[in-house]
């Protein structure tokens, strides 16, 4: 049979509109996964809702229809490039059966209802992480969330400068910025995360110049946020980036380096653990730690009530049971969580699910380190970054498992894209056979 022949230009013209289609739905995806980070740090929500967190959306209705239409539509992302996500599904196994585990925590929870809810919502978080690590390599979800956190110190500069009835505390810490957040603490740990993630772009990216100057804007507001914590975390980062560095090096080189380095942290701890009080006095802080350290007994004690499997996602600090008055009454204040990361994991899942995030995260700093020494672009070092500053976060912080979290979808889209030897966290760019009108010859 004779077929019909077209000429080149009437075949560009009828793919025209395929491409378009394409093009506007790439942008509208990436608008949407900026505007999503921005939201998971906790921005503006918790303004808008007067005091309010977006960790207790499961209690609000507004914020509950709110994540519910985000997380549909990250499906419908999800349904539409099913071919790419698919693969950062696979390799979260860890990760996946410790939300299962929360899921099914229900039928042991002090109040099984509340936990089956709670824990739907933390599925459909990480669920979107899970999305993020397949749809995405570490190039392109660095520079998503770069865009994120920009827009977020932005319009907490805004904020503090124009709306400073909101933007400044003017009731516990006077005068210090909180900018679009809750509390200067959660600014303070915004910036730090802004900080060394827009340093690293400014490192590898491109217009260096405009991501290093965010990332000192993101320092200003780090001071400005008057949080010791977030200050004493970023120099922490910084102290540490050099050691990762190091991963890069011949081994004959590198292990004489690491057991080095490691005698010299072991001394530095040492002397710290010698100067505990001098050095909290110099900060402006106690040796309380804020009333921590009054709080971390007494959930040890509500901890061995029910080691192994905890009592049910989230259960605990809603006051189901006798054991959270006894520790609320131990600390003397209203407290809503443990401010440690593990013994928070321990409550909700127990000894278990513990165990099995702790196998998870070890796996992933190997992976991640992993990726640092075989990826030499500055862009190679933020997993193993991100999971320094997330542990280290956790043990005065909770953000382990959280639902509607931007750490915790970070963590997964982090575990799932660095995972295996043929990880999908730094590709190498797409060979196209065709060259370009003006390029060299290969």
């Amino acid at each position: 049979m004779r077929q019909s022949w077209s000429p080149p230009h009437a075949l560009a013209y009828a793919r025209a509109p395929r491409s378009t289609a394409r093009s506007l739905l790439r942008r509208a995806e990436h608008l949407f996964v900026v505007l999503v980070l921005v939201l998971l740090g906790e921005a503006l929500i918790p303004l808008l809702k007067q005091g309010g967190s977006s960790q207790g959306s499961e209690g609000d209705p507004v914020q509950m229809m709110l994540w519910l239409g985000i997380y549909g539509v990250t499906a419908t992302f999800v349904v539409l490039r099913w071919r790419t996500v698919r693969r950062g599904f696979r390799r979260g196994k860890a990760v996946l059966g410790l939300t299962l585990l929360s899921i099914g925590s229900a039928a042991w929870s002090l109040d099984g209802s509340f936990t089956f809810r709670k824990a739907l919502i933390l599925a459909g978080t990480t669920f979107f992480g899970a999305y993020l690590a397949g749809r995405f390599n570490g190039r392109e979800l660095l520079q998503r969330l770069s865009e994120a956190l920009v827009l977020s110190l932005l319009l907490s500069v805004v904020f503090a400068l124009f709306l400073p009835s909101y933007g400044i505390d003017r009731e516990l810490h006077e005068g210090a910025w909180q900018g679009v957040y809750a509390q200067k603490n959660i600014l303070g740990r915004i910036s730090v995360l802004a900080a060394f993630t827009l340093a690293i772009q400014g490192a590898a990216g491109r217009a260096r110049w405009r991501w290093r100057a965010c990332a000192a804007l993101a320092l200003v507001v780090l001071v400005l946020s008057r949080s010791m914590t977030s200050l004493s975390m970023a120099v922490f980062l910084v102290l540490l980036t050099p050691l990762y560095k190091c991963l890069r090096w011949r081994l004959s080189v590198l292990v004489p380096v690491l057991v080095l380095s490691v005698v010299l942290l072991a001394s530095a701890l040492l002397a710290l653990a010698i100067n505990f009080e001098l050095v909290l006095g110099g900060m402006g802080r106690d040796l309380s730690l804020t009333g921590r350290t009054a709080i971390w007994p007494s959930v040890w004690e509500a901890i061995q009530l029910r080691p192994w499997l905890g009592y049910g996602y989230g259960a605990f600090w809603a006051g189901f049971g006798g054991a959270v008055d006894a520790v609320r009454e131990a600390s003397g204040w209203e407290v809503r969580h443990s401010h440690n990361g593990f013994l928070e994991l321990w409550l909700d899942v127990g000894a278990v699910g513990l165990a099995l995030f702790v196998a998870g995260l070890l796996s992933t700093f190997v992976d991640a380190a992993r990726v640092a020494r075989h990826e030499r672009s500055a862009q190679g070092l933020w997993p193993l970054l991100f999971l320094s500053f997330l542990v280290a976060y956790n043990l005065t912080e909770t953000l382990f498992l959280r639902q509607n979290n931007l750490f915790w979808v970070l963590y997964v889209a982090v575990s799932l894209g660095v995972a295996g030897r043929r990880n999908r966290w730094v590709e190498a760019p797409r060979f196209n056979p065709m060259p370009q009108p003006g390029a060299e010859p290969l």
